[in-house]
């Protein structure tokens, strides 16, 4: 490695630091920090971003980055790298420091506002922020809008580069032309399904116990990792030693936590993943997609396949016995697996999920291209989900409130979370060709799962682009049909239907 890059990576570790700072607040305002913290809190974080935005905006820092541009020596993952830095310097420095700051500080009070208007059911408590929100992301998209491009494009690169919305149009037109038959078809079938025992109280402290267990059966290093409990989950990476993921315990829903639990666990394992050279290298600086491939593999792919609850099944019996003793294990997994509509994004099954992203997608194109007045959001998301779902939103709280994503202020980002689905599906079928999945996880050995993953994606990081890593592990670039594929065969073969898959 020559002197330059060495440069280069010490820089990025000084950047880590403050980010690692940040990340470690918002943590805290998640999880244990006092609700009487926010206003001083924000000020911190905007006195961090600031600090971050002047390192970013470096100029020596931005003179290296440049010349390192040209340098032949590198390799292709460390010039993948320095374009991306690049990148990522001019969309800084596009935007003026006070703007980065605010930012930083109204995330904060937003995040506060939005939990709330949420415990209340009240979306007027959330709306001053919101709209001042949604007015500030207009106004840093178009300083970083360098080509005349529509402001969603803007904010969508950020997420998932090279995805525009004339792709997402495309993907997502083919996905609710294929999953829409396929609805059709649970709803029929879903008498013949039993659901009664998902409902029955199962003790938080007995769940707490066995989603430790399941997190370090996926291949969470919980000596590197902590598992603590929010309003939404989600998962923080301090750096990949340090990785910390959330979950949120309800007696009456074990089946929603426990998949959480492991959703978030696919996410923390990528973290946890990264080659040592570039440990402060953002995991994300990439695609959020391929961060989302291995949470949804690993909660839906995996997590809900019947191999892998074959050893399994019997300690959860054995952990919940009065709850599950009545309960067979085919019963367990058509039930886990059911397909229905249902109000809330977190709650929703394989099939329609991404008829949920689509609804925060129509609305978000929405706001950024047409304007659209944030007092009627509400409105609007009714509509969208009675015309996609098929379903009434009866309050703000299972509604537009629902989730935490626009209090931080990431429009844009929901539509990796569909694009995650299907990058998953696509490794998902490279990795059974060569490991053969199935067999592993009925012998009880995920961790042939995680090695797979560790050496075609998580040791990567965000270093190489979601093409080239499709590319090298399955031999072509993303490609959706595969993720329909895998959707018409699992439904298919739950509601035992004999039509063909094509």
């Amino acid at each position: 490695m020559n002197e330059k890059f060495e440069s280069f990576l010490k820089h990025q570790k000084r950047l880590a630091a403050y980010n690692a700072a940040f990340a470690l607040l918002g943590w805290d305002e998640e999880t244990l920090a006092p609700s009487g913290a926010t206003e001083k809190t924000a000020e911190l974080e905007g006195v961090l971003s600031g600090e971050v935005y002047t390192l970013q905006t470096d100029p020596e820092y931005k003179a290296l980055v440049k010349e390192l541009m040209k340098d032949p020596a590198l390799s292709e993952d460390e010039r993948e790298l320095i374009r991306k830095t690049e990148k990522e310097i001019r969309l800084t420095d596009a935007i003026p420091k006070e703007l980065y700051e605010k930012e930083a500080v109204l995330t904060s009070k937003s995040m506060a506002a939005w939990q709330e208007a949420k415990k209340k059911n009240e979306y007027a408590l959330f709306l001053p922020l919101l709209s001042e929100m949604i007015e500030l992301k207009k106004e840093i998209a178009k300083c970083q809008n360098e080509d005349g491009r529509p402001l969603y494009d803007v904010l969508l690169d950020q997420y998932e580069e090279g995805f525009t919305m004339e792709r997402l149009d495309a993907f997502f037109g083919l996905i609710r032309k294929e999953i829409v038959p396929l609805l059709k078809l649970a709803k029929n079938g879903n008498k013949r399904i039993r659901t009664d025992f998902l409902g029955r109280r199962f003790p938080v402290s007995k769940q707490k116990k066995f989603n430790r267990m399941i997190a370090e059966y996926v291949g969470l290093d919980l000596n590197r990792a902590v598992i603590g409990e929010s309003e939404h989950p989600f998962t923080t990476g301090l750096h990949m030693d340090d990785v910390r993921i959330t979950t949120k315990y309800r007696p009456e829903m074990v089946a929603d936590t426990l998949f959480s639990t492991i959703h978030e666990s696919g996410h923390a394992i990528f973290e946890q993943g990264h080659d040592e050279r570039y440990a402060f290298v953002p995991a994300s600086s990439i695609s959020m997609g391929l961060h989302e491939s291995q949470s949804r593999m690993y909660e839906n792919m995996i997590g809900r396949s019947e191999a892998f609850w074959t050893p399994l099944y019997p300690k959860l019996c054995r952990a919940f016995p009065a709850e599950l003793g009545d309960v067979t294990l085919t019963e367990w997994i058509r039930a886990v697996n059911r397909a229905d509509a249902t109000l809330i994004r977190t709650e929703a099954d394989e099939l329609s999920y991404c008829l949920h992203i689509m609804v925060r997608y129509e609305v978000e194109k929405k706001i950024f291209n047409e304007n659209y007045p944030a007092e009627d959001l509400p409105k609007l998301w009714a509509e969208l989900y009675r015309e996609y779902i098929g379903v009434d939103v009866p309050d703000d709280r299972q509604g537009i409130l629902q989730d935490v994503h626009y209090a931080g202020g990431m429009f844009g980002y929901f539509p990796s979370y569909a694009i995650g689905n299907a990058i998953a599906a696509q490794l998902y079928q490279a990795m059974d060709r060569e490991i053969n999945v199935e067999k592993v996880l009925r012998e009880g050995r995920p961790e042939k799962v995680k090695a797979w993953l560790h050496d075609k994606v998580h040791v990567y990081g965000g270093l190489r682009t979601v093409d080239r890593i499709l590319k090298d592990a399955t031999g072509e670039p993303f490609d959706p049909k595969h993720y329909v594929k895998y959707l018409k065969q699992k439904f298919k073969a739950l509601y035992k239907t004999d039509a063909p898959v094509k």
